[in-house]
């Protein structure tokens, strides 16, 4: 059937005025590529069942503007009511949380595999701090257990008498 009844805020929102939406078809508002899925979806409509779909309009002007359509059938067949929202700064905002998701998602990719190459580097200089260290630890006992075996040898009196102060 065609528009019974229509609000000043769908006048607004579709560029179209009152009389000319009176003597359209809901699906004429469609844009055509939502045309099958607003016919089907008013079509699936029998009793008090309400359905809620989103679909595509074509404004007067031609320009595509997307909305939630809340449709329920009317009591002894007196036709559907459909209650329209403009979804399309909704549906802007959800693709531009989308792409900033997307973007975090390769800022985290990034950070992660700069994360990965520190910790790499990070183990190659500690296996060389390690290595250093027991190198020096290897050079330094070296000659420390000789010296620590020529004050045991001087000590014990070995190589002859020491006084007091070499004692000490």
């Amino acid at each position: 059937g065609t528009i019974q009844m229509v609000t000043r805020a769908y006048t607004e929102m579709s560029g179209f005025d009152r009389e000319s939406l009176l003597s359209m078809r809901y699906t004429s508002l469609c844009a055509p590529s939502s045309r099958g899925v607003a016919g089907e979806a008013l079509k699936s409509l029998s009793g008090d069942q309400a359905v809620l779909f989103e679909s595509a309009q074509q404004r007067r002007d031609g320009s595509v503007f997307d909305v939630e359509v809340s449709a329920a059938a009317l009591p002894d067949d007196a036709g559907i009511v459909c209650f329209i929202r403009d979804i399309t700064t909704r549906k802007q905002h959800a693709a531009e949380l989308e792409e900033y998701r997307d973007h975090l998602e390769s800022l985290v990719e990034l950070r992660t595999a700069r994360l990965r190459e520190t910790i790499r580097e990070l183990r190659i200089a500690n296996e060389m701090t390690n290595r250093f260290l027991m190198n020096v630890s290897h050079e330094l006992r070296t000659p420390l257990n000789s010296i620590l075996g020529f004050s045991d040898v001087l000590l014990a009196g070995i190589s002859g008498p020491i006084n007091g102060e070499q004692h000490r």
